[in-house]
């Protein structure tokens, strides 16, 4: 789908006719991080950090190769804040157990309590190394859900969460952390696709300027042939209108 879109083969608002058993999460969710599943170990641990180093975070100690769990089911128990389970878009997890929660949304609000079902969800040992991270289009927009969910984790004693609210744009950042030394083909490959997918889709960002074929100009050395104003004479005086008539 990445190749479809940022070829102009289809664009991502094809998919809001498909109705609710397709929700567009659900499709970017996949695009954008399915990729991550055929690389070897060492090329999706780079392509996590890549990611990390686009949101701006930074992982716990490391606890050996990244798992990626597509839409997990949690159990939620005792007072559950929604129903008896709750599924996040992402859950990524080393030896240690989970170190990063993905929500996406693709335009969509957020559920009543969804972000904090989610973080209850989690083992105790989960929460202390975890950072919850919420990927949208309009951050503001999504302001006062968090606010309201920090403060009913906080009454039930299942702080200190860690939300990270990003915006889509951030991953265009992603093609100048692979370009670091050491990382793979398939991880430049995947992080430029990806760019080109937030640029193509997003609706605040610009398009166009990365296929117009601007080249940089060197720099202009103006010298007059001929001094074209020194045989001009200054009017000194107004003496009326004129005009061919």
């Amino acid at each position: 789908m990445l190749h479809a879109i940022n070829s102009r083969k289809v664009r991502l608002g094809a998919f809001r006719g498909a109705g609710t058993r397709v929700p567009i999460e659900d499709v970017v969710t996949s695009m954008v991080f399915g990729p991550l599943t055929f690389m070897s170990p060492e090329d999706r641990g780079a392509a996590v950090g890549c990611l990390e180093e686009a949101l701006g975070l930074t992982r716990p100690v490391p606890g050996g190769a990244v798992e990626l769990r597509f839409w997990p089911r949690l159990q939620l128990t005792g007072d559950a804040l929604r129903t008896r389970y709750v599924e996040p878009d992402l859950l990524l997890a080393d030896a240690a157990g989970a170190f990063l929660i993905v929500e996406v949304k693709w335009g969509a609000p957020l559920g009543e309590h969804e972000l904090a079902a989610q973080w209850a969800a989690l083992s105790h040992a989960e929460r202390r190394r975890c950072v919850h991270v919420l990927l949208v289009q309009e951050t503001e927009r999504y302001r006062g859900a968090v606010e309201e969910d920090a403060a009913l984790l906080e009454r039930r004693g299942l702080a200190a969460w860690r939300p990270l609210v990003r915006s889509w744009r951030t991953l265009t950042a992603l093609p100048l952390a692979a370009a670091r030394e050491g990382r793979s083909d398939a991880v430049r490959l995947w992080a430029a696709a990806v760019a080109d997918f937030v640029r193509r889709e997003h609706r605040f960002s610009m398009h166009g300027w990365d296929q117009i074929g601007l080249r940089r100009a060197g720099e202009l050395d103006w010298r007059y042939v001929q001094p074209w104003f020194d045989a001009m004479v200054g009017v000194q005086a107004h003496e009326g209108w004129w005009n061919d008539g």
